[in-house]
């Protein structure tokens, strides 16, 4: 099992990767909102953190973006996959990685106190442009909320969001910010 995020469908006229058909996939989706925002703040740790900065690296990743979930969820190919949204998740964790497990076919039940104990021990890398902070025994869960973040402008999000009508439309995201 390996994970990828499929980068080089960043570079102009990529396909990325190859797809296996021998192989199941896992897919973990994020609302691309959520996703440029975590993102941003990676890129923080070797950039500038201007409005100009955040609105260019939000502006380039829409393209990515559309080509991944073009590839990976929306398109009608035969490939055995689960797709896993990031904020159903976070939000019931138990639940997804119990989905996420018998995708495999184990040939035994998920031990589910046992699983409930793992993801309540997960530990928390928070990447700051600082360094990380490692946060114990944090568990699965999303903490942020767009509304807090630096740059957040309504304006610009609904415009991220109609550059995705389709995608979000196609996945089943519901816009937020559409004016």
């Amino acid at each position: 099992m390996t994970k990828n995020h499929d980068m080089e469908l960043n570079r102009p006229n990529a396909v990325g990767l190859q797809k296996q058909p021998e192989v199941p996939y896992l897919v973990l989706i994020r609302n691309f909102l959520e996703a440029v925002v975590s993102d941003y703040n990676l890129f923080l740790r070797r950039n500038e953190d201007t409005y100009d900065a955040w609105i260019g690296f939000s502006e380039r990743k829409i393209q990515y973006y559309k080509k991944f979930m073009q590839k990976w969820v929306l398109e009608d190919d035969s490939m055995e996959k689960q797709i896993i949204r990031y904020e159903k998740l976070t939000a019931e964790p138990v639940e997804q990685f119990t989905r996420m497990i018998e995708f495999f076919h184990p040939p035994t039940p998920v031990d589910q106190s046992r699983l409930e104990s793992i993801i309540n021990q997960a530990v928390l890398e928070d990447v700051k442009p600082t360094g990380i902070d490692v946060i114990r025994n944090f568990g699965v869960k999303n903490r942020r909320k767009l509304q807090d973040f630096k740059h957040f402008d309504e304006n610009h999000f609904n415009h991220l969001e109609s550059e995705l009508d389709e995608e979000f439309e196609g996945i089943g995201y519901p816009r937020r910010f559409a004016a």
